[in-house]
């Protein structure tokens, strides 16, 4: 015969009742764990990297790192000075090279152009003009000499503004120049 048992229905639902308690505290202990494990790492993370912090902030705020900012700050200062000062410069030197008319080529040029039996007594040089003075033995010589002065191609204007006699075959004579485009000077 069988036996019937009645409260086995019961017994096993405790049982059941009992294996999910275990699962779910099991479970439960895990994620508690892992939760701790996950907050002690951040923690000491957090707490290194608020010692490099510490560290980093002393060694900025040391008094070799402020000389060292304060060089470099002088530094940048001189620096943005000079700058000035060559913008200042390179401007100042254009300008000079715009108005510096008078190079070894120019008085190379008026030299090499002068006749053989002529002599300069002076020449006045300014930006805007040539004043140059002299005798001759002959005056085709002058006349030759302001021909050859008009072959300058930087020179707009040649004029002989007198002649006159001073000793038995010695003229004495005076030419005008008037520079034309400056920047056709060639430089030797």
């Amino acid at each position: 015969m069988n036996d019937i048992n009645f409260f086995l229905p019961y017994i096993e639902s405790s049982r059941r009742s009992r294996n999910r308690l275990i699962y779910y505290v099991t479970v439960t202990f895990l994620l508690i764990t892992i939760l701790i494990g996950i907050y002690l790492t951040n923690f000491f993370r957090i707490a290194k990297l608020k010692k490099e912090i510490n560290r980093i902030e002393e060694y900025i705020n040391s008094e070799k790192v402020k000389e060292k900012i304060a060089e470099v700050n002088e530094r940048k200062r001189k620096i943005e000075l000079m700058k000035k000062y060559t913008d200042i410069l390179i401007e100042v030197n254009g300008s000079i090279d715009k108005k510096d008319v008078i190079t070894s080529s120019l008085f190379f040029d008026i030299s090499s152009l002068l006749p053989k039996d002529m002599f300069f007594q002076a020449i006045n040089l300014s930006s805007e003009e040539i004043i140059i003075q002299g005798y001759s033995q002959k005056r085709i010589s002058i006349a030759e000499y302001e021909h050859n002065l008009k072959g300058l191609n930087y020179l707009k204007y040649v004029h002989v503004l007198n002649i006159s006699e001073q000793d038995e075959g010695i003229y004495t004579f005076t030419i005008k120049c008037l520079f034309g485009d400056v920047n056709k000077i060639e430089t030797n």
